[in-house]
């Protein structure tokens, strides 16, 4: 081989590695509240099969997930119940002084918001699993949802039909807009310009323009009831549950408001959410003990999975799927010693890490325990895109393909695409490197 083609084939390699994260990353969870047995029914998306059921609090109605897969937050009369996702299992219930209906949880991850029968939404601090604030809002709240920025929450009232519009920052109600009449679900646009609400006795859905907190427009649906409503990743499509005559999924063209195609599903739907990748929708029949699942790109249903009694599902359930098979939650990585190394040149870089450099491998779905030995290697290529730094300074500027985390105590591994700091800091371990050359960082180091 040509000393030129080395680069290359070192970034063959990395690519290989790519591919492998791909595959050993599991396909998002449905979590399927079953308000009659008091289960919520876990579905591996990848097979749309029933993987666990996990017994609850009473009467469970909303569900919803962490961003990074690691809890659900379940709904019930009881209060929240907390899924750890990993063991399905629930670690804990937070009382919320009343029976819950919503959940929705901050895009950042750190609150939890909860609609309930004494006429509040609950602000839960997802670090301590506590209740750290209440807001009034109006009427038997139910469904809820965050904006996308994480600016506002908006709480359906359906016991006054209205939505209650409250500023994450102060925990205060900052606008109450009238809507049709008894609203039951709610789904934000995902660039944050639209609310959509649900509007069950009135058969319609509110168009709400959520700079202005305006109803700019009502789509009917009538005789037809509606209940769940879900918007794609790409914004275009709007999901709307209805049923009276038959259980349908009305699929809206959201530029236009006008039903493109119209779905039948079960007997009696009720929530709705999209794959994460837009593929399938996912539609809880509460008469027949099913989800419907429908493909997107042709309007069928291609699956049926049997669940728990009168699954309801109000909400985003579907989440990222946890890490398995490893220890607790894992928050560092603290270098012992790195090594870098230039395949295109050969150049050799070794030396203790910098003292501010703590790795977070979390990012990565990696887990392990306090004083487990970790092996960290990275590949990427030098982009130039930042100067060379001493130690504590900036990186050479490489642009990682993948990285790996190993786990020596367990031992227990994970591969993924991204570092979550996209510049490494090769420069202090006297690395030098030109723009294209492939540069691979080895660390080993134990877990804070």
């Amino acid at each position: 081989m040509k000393s030129t083609d080395i680069p290359i084939a070192r970034a063959i390699l990395a690519l290989a590695l790519l591919g492998l994260a791909f595959s050993i990353r599991a396909e998002p969870f449905a979590y399927i509240t079953n308000s009659d047995d008091h289960t919520v029914s876990v579905i591996d998306t990848a097979t749309d099969t029933v993987i666990d059921t996990v017994m609850v609090g009473d009467d469970p109605i909303g569900a919803a997930v962490h961003p990074d897969g690691s809890t659900a937050y379940i709904a019930t009369s009881n209060g929240v119940s907390v899924i750890d996702t990993s063991s399905h299992t629930v670690v804990t219930t937070i009382g919320v002084g009343g029976g819950a209906f919503g959940t929705a949880v901050h895009p950042d991850g750190s609150k939890v918001y909860v609609t309930h029968l004494v006429d509040e939404v609950s602000v839960i601090d997802t670090a301590t699993n506590t209740v750290v604030d209440t807001v009034a809002v109006g009427s038997v709240p139910f469904g809820v949802a965050v904006h996308p920025d994480g600016s506002k929450v908006f709480a359906a009232n359906t016991g006054e039909n209205t939505i209650s519009v409250i500023d994450t920052a102060t925990n205060a109600l900052t606008d109450t807009v009238t809507v049709g009449n008894a609203p039951w679900d709610i789904a934000v646009h995902p660039d944050g310009s639209t609310v959509y609400v649900s509007n069950n006795a009135s058969s319609t859905v509110s168009v709400i323009d959520a700079a202005t907190n305006s109803v700019v427009d009502t789509i009917s649906f009538a005789p037809e009831a509606t209940q769940g409503v879900a918007v794609n990743a790409d914004g275009t499509r709007l999901y709307v549950v209805t049923h009276f005559i038959t259980g349908n999924v009305s699929i809206i063209d959201t530029a236009t408001h006008t039903v493109l195609d119209t779905v039948v599903v079960g007997s009696q739907p009720r929530g709705i959410a999209i794959h994460p990748d837009d593929s399938a929708v996912y539609v809880a029949n509460m008469n027949d003990a099913t989800v419907s699942v429908i493909d997107t790109g042709t309007h069928v249903v291609v699956d049926t999975v049997p669940v728990g009694l009168a699954p309801v599902a109000l909400g985003l359930f579907i989440g990222p799927a946890a890490p398995s098979g490893l220890g607790g939650r894992l928050t560092g990585v603290l270098p012992l010693f790195a090594l870098c190394r230039n395949f295109t040149t050969s150049q050799l870089g070794l030396g203790l890490p910098t003292p501010d450099k703590t790795l977070d491998c979390e990012a990565l779905g990696f887990e392990a325990d306090p004083g487990d030995f970790v092996f960290v290697l990275m590949y990427g290529v030098d982009d130039d895109s930042d100067p060379p730094g001493g130690p504590g300074g900036t990186s050479v500027g490489i642009t990682p393909l993948t990285v790996s985390c190993t786990n020596l105590t367990t031992p227990d591994s994970v591969t993924f695409l991204v570092w979550p700091d996209s510049s490494w800091d090769c420069a202090s371990r006297g690395l030098a490197s030109s723009p294209g050359d492939v540069i691979s960082q080895a660390l080993l180091g134990f877990i804070e």
